[in-house]
């Protein structure tokens, strides 16, 4: 079965993009970087005395002035909704917005507090009458959680307890657990919602090319495809100085 040329198109963008993951940013250093965010974070913490852990979307993009160099955006998510269905669309709308600013991502990390509790068994497998929250355990634990993934599907994660709270009620933390980028992936704690803002980006900055294409070929721009790159026009979310 042949492709038509949007797919076609289409694949040999996430082709380029893949590999220029892997130029701009190499897996030591990927690894290096995304250690220094779980430093960065726990300094931040302890220093900062900080009572309740906002969670936040940190994007790494290349600098438009000077390619050798990154520019770094962090978004604070202090509403972000309960439901993993939910988070989603968040991240799904933050990926369009970096693509409405141009924002040429390389890697991107998530840091949220979350609860974590000794469950072996799948949650997809085990009888909804017998499942149990990780908050609602008592063997549960808070963490600090913060995942990273490069622009090509390399994945990182670290996980730093909560052990419990000072005088004035600041957190404080245990010794994290880091699992770096390996070429398993398997080995790797996936994170959804940084893969559900990759696969988005990817979409959005496909759309704005192809509508661009079609454009300068004098060719009618399908309704959705407009309804889109008016969003991003639009988007009220400024990313750039």
């Amino acid at each position: 079965m042949m492709m038509n040329k949007k797919t076609e198109a289409r694949n040999e963008l996430l082709e380029g993009l893949g590999k220029a993951g892997e130029m701009l940013l190499t897996t030591k250093d990927f690894n290096q970087e995304f250690k220094s965010h779980v430093s960065l974070t726990k300094e931040s913490v302890t220093e900062g005395k900080i009572k309740s852990f906002m969670p936040r979307l940190i994007v790494s993009s290349i600098d438009d002035a000077d390619p050798t160099k990154r520019c770094m955006a962090i978004i604070g998510l202090g509403d972000l909704p309960d439901s993993n269905a939910d988070k989603r669309m968040v991240m799904a709308h933050l990926a369009i917005a970096c693509a409405a600013n141009d924002l040429k991502v390389v890697m991107a990390v998530f840091e949220s507090e979350a609860w974590t509790a000794q469950e072996t068994r799948d949650p997809e497998t085990v009888p909804e009458k017998e499942w149990v929250r990780p908050s609602e355990r008592p063997d549960r634990q808070e963490i600090i959680m913060v995942a990273a993934r490069s622009l090509d599907g390399r994945e990182a994660f670290a996980s730093i307890p909560i052990t419990g709270r000072d005088a004035d009620e600041s957190l404080i933390l245990g010794e994290e657990t880091v699992h770096e980028f390996v070429d398993k992936r398997e080995e790797v704690v996936k994170d959804s919602l940084l893969s559900m803002f990759f696969e988005v980006l990817v979409s959005s900055t496909f759309a704005k090319l192809q509508a661009d294409v079609m454009l300068a070929e004098g060719k009618e721009v399908p309704e959705a495809l407009q309804q889109l790159v008016l969003m991003m026009d639009k988007c009220p979310i400024k990313l750039k100085k």
